[in-house]
């Protein structure tokens, strides 16, 4: 029996975009349930323990946290078409594309995000995503700089072009030289739509037309179109079919040294933003990944929560607490 495949998002999202993509890339058949762009999203926390974060990925009652692992799951389940596919000189590219996301998810993600502070958006907004930062967000400051740190977003696009220059003739197809895309290339086509939907696509294609023709690539490969018309199904829904669909896990817990052992109620806290710990009993820790079950006091729904190691702190939860 095929499993159910949820993903839990917004489409304004990019990070959701992205793994909409990579799913639609592999044709999975999924499930979407439609989310509040901001909290409360009291419907989802049975699910995720807290975790403040978006998308995550149902698979029955397993649920994935953070891009990175959600990643890792698919190209487990769904090999083919690799996301990982080998440069044309041979050369493999996994670790290439981690390293790669390093700088998409973060350094040149976050040079766009002044653009869209800038814009406008409504204080609600402001607030929430105040507290997912944990810095208080002055839109005014933002706002009167942005037209300046334009130019930083200019330079770091610009390094973004160069990857994809071949030479003074022409251009790759893809980041990593690749026959197929790779997930390097589903990486950069977040941040640049993400930015030519702020700045202007007329921009985009002004001062970086490599970058733009890229995008446009990986978003016919990724089926941009089709996650709108995949089934939407209720967030209550999604809790009958983990409940339904609850089946037990046999993991593994590798020696660390530290006191993380199987059993051990533990905290699982993002270490960039939305540090919303995740408490739950280890079942599974390796050196890339951590998963705890989790039950839902009010629903008593039982759920195994994964997350990727990097980026996220893993620690024991006293025994009193």
């Amino acid at each position: 029996m095929s499993p159910n495949v949820i993903l839990h998002w917004y489409p304004e999202s990019p990070f959701a975009q992205k793994i909409a993509w990579a799913l639609n890339y592999k044709k999975v058949d999924y499930k979407t349930v439609l989310i509040n762009m901001i909290e409360p999203r009291p419907l989802r926390r049975p699910l995720d323990g807290g975790y403040r974060k978006t998308p995550i990925l149902q698979i029955d009652n397993h649920i994935f946290c953070d891009t990175k692992v959600i990643i890792a799951e698919l190209e487990k389940r769904y090999p083919e078409p690799s996301l990982y596919p080998a440069t044309r000189s041979g050369q493999a590219t996994e670790a290439l594309c981690k390293a790669f996301s390093q700088w998409t998810d973060n350094t040149l993600f976050f040079s766009v995000v002044p653009q869209f502070l800038s814009m406008g958006i409504p204080d609600v907004i402001v607030k929430d995503r105040s507290a997912y930062s944990g810095t208080k967000i002055d839109v005014d400051q933002i706002s009167a700089i942005a037209p300046f740190l334009k130019l930083e977003l200019q330079a770091q696009f610009e390094v973004a072009e160069q990857l994809l220059l071949e030479n003074d003739q022409g251009s790759k197809e893809w980041v990593l030289d690749t026959q197929l895309p790779s997930m390097a290339d589903f990486h950069l086509a977040t941040d640049t739509a993400f930015a030519g939907g702020l700045v202007g696509e007329s921009w985009l294609k002004k001062n970086f037309p490599t970058l733009s023709a890229h995008k446009t690539r990986v978003l016919k490969v990724g089926g941009y179109e089709k996650t709108e018309d995949m089934p939407r199904i209720s967030a209550e829904e999604a809790l009958e079919i983990a409940k339904k669909e609850s089946l037990e896990f046999v993991g593994e817990v590798k020696s660390t040294g530290t006191p993380l052992k199987a059993g051990v109620l533990v905290s699982v806290t993002p270490l960039d933003n939305g540090k919303i710990p995740v408490v739950g009993s280890l079942v599974h820790l390796t050196s890339q990944e951590v998963v705890l079950k989790h039950i839902d006091r009010e629903s008593s729904l039982e759920v195994f929560i994964h997350f990727p190691i990097i980026g996220f702190a893993i620690v024991p939860v006293p025994a009193n607490l």
